[in-house]
């Protein structure tokens, strides 16, 4: 039993659910925002882009990142270093089939969903997918992983939250693709957090690329703009409630950090803020589904 125990305690830092936080934010306001309703396909939706297919990507990602995570002294929702292909207590052949058994299974349920959505789940982890995987691995690659976890977690979720209410042609392109700029300084935090271990590992991200002030700024910058975007979504598609309260709540907080981050760095103040970047995708989820109960 205790065994047992051990191999679910493992299975269950692997598929990193407060790692999902971000991607099923996306996801519920792609869905609130096409006026979907509670129903099982909502439920779905949820189990899709968090522990079936987002849960597959993060296995292989961690077993891509073993050695890195090794050298890794950060603890977040966990202690890097210790994650279970570090410490060797799972291994290829039981890692692969547990993101092989979770892929399929989200993909089978999507299909039940709509195709759009299948489409759309699949475009996802494949993005993943080249983030992690060699030889492309777009995570080592300056930009272009800041690019892809944009893609993935704002405008795919997004898209595919939308597509459980409307048809993808109603959606108005703005609005993903603000949701995709926000996403990038939210990710620019966790780059800087990893810097150190990355650095030691030689994996070329952004931050390693620009240095931590001009990663701070980029952040910044995009933090502002996504902000001036959703704000024009207002005029252009019409003022939504959630909205409002991402503009009078949650932006000003972010814009807040970022700027504390900027006037004097520390790794502390940017675990601090990225902690805070989960809380708030926590209480908005909650927040967005009263909203679709109300």
């Amino acid at each position: 039993m205790i065994r047992l125990l051990k191999k679910l305690a493992d299975v269950a830092k692997l598929v990193r659910p407060v790692g999902w936080a971000p991607f099923l934010f996306s996801l519920t306001l792609g869905a609130a925002d096409s006026g979907a309703s509670p129903s099982w396909r909502l439920l779905a939706a949820f189990l899709v882009c968090g522990p079936l297919c987002l849960g597959s990507g993060y296995v292989i990602n961690f077993y891509f990142d073993r050695q890195i995570d090794k050298l890794n002294p950060i603890r977040k929702d966990l202690d890097m270093s210790s994650q279970p292909f570090s410490t060797g207590e799972i291994g290829l052949i039981g890692g692969m089939s547990l993101a092989l058994t979770l892929l399929l299974l989200g993909l089978a349920l999507a299909w039940l969903i709509s195709s759009e959505f299948f489409t759309l789940a699949l475009s996802s982890w494949l993005v993943g997918l080249l983030y992690s995987a060699p030889p492309i691995r777009l995570k080592a690659r300056p930009f272009l992983d800041v690019l892809s976890n944009s893609v993935s977690c704002g405008y795919l979720c997004y898209t595919a939250g939308w597509t459980i209410g409307r048809n993808l042609s109603e959606m108005p392109l703005l609005l993903p693709v603000w949701l995709s700029v926000f996403v990038a300084p939210t990710y620019i935090l966790t780059l800087l957090i990893d810097n150190e271990a990355d650095s030691l590992a030689g994996v070329r991200t952004t931050v390693a690329y620009l240095g931590i002030p001009r990663s701070l700024r980029l952040g910044h910058v995009l933090l502002c703009t996504s902000y001036l975007m959703l704000a024009a979504a207002q005029v252009i598609v019409g003022i939504r409630f959630l909205h409002l309260v991402l503009l009078s709540v949650f932006y000003p907080l972010g814009v807040l950090g970022y700027r504390k981050l900027l006037t004097r760095f520390t790794l502390e103040g940017a675990r601090k803020l990225g902690k805070r970047a989960v809380q708030s995708s926590v209480l908005f989820i909650c927040l967005a589904l009263f909203h679709f109960l109300a």
